[in-house]
């Protein structure tokens, strides 16, 4: 059978020049070259900011902003010729999010890859860029930690069985190329009445978990799935006291 298709030509990576931003390149390019792709860099300059604009007269701001400007061009270009797809590159000036959001509009990028980066503090209340682009972003979104690009082997996709959690399954099968295993998870809820249901309390769980199973099995049944490749299935009862996202992890 096919594999699932992203349907790109571009590999959009946003660039942000700190810590490991190299291998957030690499990672890019090695999936640009697995999809047949070109890969794109985006670095994104924020406006100067107030103090600066403040302490600077009109002439030193430019001439600092031109040698910004100057510094990401040359460390774009020198990791544009580094790679071994097509790799071109766009130096944007405004909100990160923002210019990378229409990058991705402007290429039609089907993919888009970040690097997940250390969170501050403030991140942690008001949303990192990462945070936000994942909200926004209106493709699939590849974070990469600092471990270097090797062949994916095993995906893990936590659905909610609707058709967003169909298509990143067969996201994951695509990426996985022409061997590996995909897991679907599936997390249940017990009800929060059977701490007062009166009749076989393990029976209604069997019951609930059993009707889960077939949702999920149902759920991944119209899924291609590539040969040479596996979709199994995983089912967890999420107890009321675990946070989703603790499961998953």
């Amino acid at each position: 059978m096919a594999a699932p298709d992203i349907s790109t030509e571009h590999v959009l990576a946003a660039v942000d020049f700190a810590g490991d931003w190299e291998n957030t390149v690499a990672h890019a390019a090695s999936i640009a070259q697995r999809l047949g792709a070109s890969l794109h860099l985006v670095h994104v300059i924020e406006k100067s900011h107030w103090l600066l604009r403040k302490v600077l007269d009109e002439r030193a701001l430019q001439a600092h902003e031109g040698d910004v400007r100057a510094q990401a061009e040359r460390k774009l270009t020198a990791a544009a010729a580094a790679q071994a797809v097509p790799t071109d590159w766009t130096v944007c000036v405004g909100k990160p999010t923002v210019q990378i959001l229409a990058t991705q509009k402007q290429l039609d990028a089907g993919l888009l890859v970040c690097g997940m980066g250390t969170p501050s503090g403030a991140s942690l209340f008001l949303g990192g860029t990462a945070d936000r682009l994942l909200r926004l972003c209106p493709t699939p979104i590849y974070l990469c930690g600092p471990q270097p690009p090797s062949p994916i082997r095993t995906v893990l996709n936590p659905t909610g069985l609707g058709p967003g959690g169909q298509a990143a399954i067969e996201v994951g099968l695509e990426l996985l190329g022409d061997e590996g295993t995909a897991y679907a998870l599936y997390m249940t809820a017990l009800p929060s009445v059977m701490r007062s249901y009166s009749g076989d309390v393990m029976q209604l769980r069997r019951d609930l978990e059993a009707q889960a199973a077939r949702e999920l099995q149902a759920h991944v049944a119209s899924i291609d799935v590539p040969e040479g490749v596996q979709l199994q299935t995983l089912l967890r009862t999420n107890l009321e006291t675990v946070p989703a996202d603790q499961t998953i992890l």
